[in-house]
């Protein structure tokens, strides 16, 4: 997976910038144009069946009535969209193979399969995705479904889908490591059902939605991001400025932002309430909110002699049908799904034909300096590392965090955002494009975090330029070049001949390229190295413009061996 080659080189503090990684590329024998479903029974039935995409569904969800059906036929239609759509061999597992129910049995399950690599189209063999599909307890508050994780061993409790991706065992530490191996995300859906038809009304919206999203054009709406904030006491406001300033320096030009700031004059909590939800009708691809709140609602500013500017009620005043935002909520406990009712992720990503796509939600308080820099990386990883699936988006956001968590956040080592928020939504949701128009199509990636560049301390030096190409599309790449220039490849230098790369694997096949060049007095302090995957236009495919991709050379003046010290 790309975050794999992300995490080697972040474990390592200051230095991970100057590591050369080296990618070991496996190459699927046999294009598959179309996935398989498959009951499983067994952990030996999930590696037989080469399982790529995992569902793990509560047994009250059972719904066979239709002898047509292997399990129920929402999760079933989910379940051979994502065979279809996008090549995976999907397993499904009922929680009554999990007896007595727990969260550490269903990652020894997860771990199992992970670990057998036997997932055959990922291009590392590993398991890729996990969906859980129910609520930990079901709507009469007693029954179980689908657990999550209690993790009590911070200042707060944490309720932590995040430990089901943790499947790498650290021997020294006699545990498994935080960081995450695979995507995951949840549809926390109870049994009520429609009285006229019987449906579970949960699990019909929330798949109905991700299934009609994979069909949906963008052109139109999902051209702008959202961002809000509450009002807040001048100190705070500052601090929550300088954060949306810095989330409109990572979204790209070409999207346009829409801005309130609740702190500034002329807003009242009716007036933002209104106005929030007006936004969200008009179709946007993310809706960033920054507030104080609760599990069913987002609060104007802390206190109680003021309202709400977004609550689990304005659902019904949503209209926004085939226009579903992705919500990044910085607000205490608005994934707090263990409660006596709904929390704002669950009624907003089960709302049918209406609310969101994704919601990530803290599922208890969420501190702000610790939750900024988790959200910051997030969207690092969407807008600058082309991450477009849900799942990896939040996943890459999760290893950049807690790889500088102990650098940046010293204060905060009784908190940990990376367990804090969860993903409600598919992990194999896709917010940049149709994955139903491109079933049959490479997509070749340059990430900005797989470009390193070494340090050098003068003209002369030699300078090492290495970058990690991918392909991020559901289908083999074939022979393609990549180029390197110093400046905008329009009218920038070329950097050393063209590099020929023999194919990339569909699901993250990588490969790592590098060039030395000797320093001249041509090169500035400063200069943006740009890499380009196919220079040549030789691959069609799904999506074209994340071929280009750059990161800054410094030329240090002091000594190499001083830098990172």
């Amino acid at each position: 997976m790309k975050w794999l080659h992300y995490r080697e080189k972040t474990k390592r503090g200051n230095i991970y910038l100057y590591l050369l990684v080296t990618i070991i590329i496996s190459f699927n024998t046999t294009i598959c144009f179309a996935g398989d479903v498959h009951l499983c029974d067994s952990v030996q039935d999930c590696i037989d069946h080469e399982i790529d995409y995992l569902i793990i569904v509560a047994d009250t969800l059972v719904d066979t009535s239709d002898s047509t059906s292997l399990f129920n036929p929402y999760v079933d239609a989910l379940a051979e969209q994502r065979a279809e759509y996008l090549s995976l061999n999907v397993g499904i597992v009922s929680t009554s193979f999990f007896a007595p129910l727990s969260s550490t049995k269903i990652r020894n399950l997860i771990r199992d399969v992970y670990e057998s690599e036997s997932a055959v189209h990922m291009a590392d063999g590993h398991l890729g995705f996990v969906l859980l599909i129910g609520d930990v307890k079901d709507d009469d508050h007693v029954s179980d479904m689908v657990p999550t994780h209690f993790n009590d061993s911070y200042s707060v409790d944490y309720l932590e889908d995040h430990f089901y991706t943790c499947v790498t065992y650290d021997s020294s530490a006699e545990d498994y490591d935080d960081f995450p191996d695979l995507m995951i995300g949840r549809l926390s859906v109870g049994t009520g059902q429609d009285s006229t038809n019987g449906d579970f009304i949960e699990l019909r919206g929330a798949v109905n939605k991700t299934i009609a999203y994979d069909s949906l054009s963008h052109v139109g709406w999902a051209d702008t991001v959202l961002l809000i904030s509450s009002t807040l006491p001048d100190m705070e406001a500052i601090s929550w400025g300088n954060y949306l300033d810095t989330l409109k320096t990572i979204i790209p030009d070409e999207y346009s932002i829409d801005e309130m700031r609740g702190w500034e004059s002329g807003w009242t909590d009716s007036l933002l309430r209104a106005a929030i939800i007006s936004s969200i009708n008009s179709g946007r691809l993310i809706v960033d909110g920054l507030a104080h709140g609760w599990g069913g609602a987002w609060k104007f500013r802390s206190g109680q002699l003021h309202g709400p500017i977004l609550t689990t009620g304005d659902i019904d005043s949503l209209t926004n049908i085939d226009e579903y935002p992705v919500f990044f909520a910085l607000v205490c406990s608005n994934g707090m799904f263990t409660g006596q009712t709904d929390c704002m992720a669950e009624v907003y990503v089960n709302a049918d034909n209406r609310g969101a796509i994704a919601y990530v939600a803290a599922s208890n308080t969420a501190m702000f300096s610790p939750s900024e820099v988790l959200f910051r990386s997030i969207h690092r990883a969407l807008f600058n590392d082309h991450a477009y699936f849900m799942g990896e988006m939040v996943a890459s956001g999760k290893i950049f965090y807690l790889s500088k968590r102990d650098l940046l956040l010293p204060r905060w080592d009784s908190y940990n955002s990376a367990y804090n928020y969860n993903l409600f939504g598919d992990p194999a949701v896709n917010i940049i494009w149709s994955v139903a128009d491109s079933t049959k199509r490479p997509d070749l990636v340059v990430s900005q975090s797989g470009i390193t560049i070494s340090p050098i301390s003068g003209v002369g030096d030699s300078l090492i330029i290495s970058a990690i190409v991918e392909n991020k599309g559901l289908v083999d790449a074939d022979t393609f070049h990549v180029c390197f220039y110093k400046g905008v490849p329009d009218s920038g230098d070329t950097i050393g001949t063209k590099h020929m790369v023999p194919g990339l694997s569909a699901w993250y096949g990588a490969d790592t390229l590098s060039v030395r060049i000797k320093v001249d007095s041509t090169y500035m302090w400063r200069d943006k190295i740009y890499v380009v995957a196919d220079c040549d236009s030789q691959v069609t495919e799904i999506y074209e413009d994340n071929n280009v991709n750059w990161n800054w050379h410094c030329l240090y003046l002091f000594p190499v061996d001083q830098v990172g010290t």
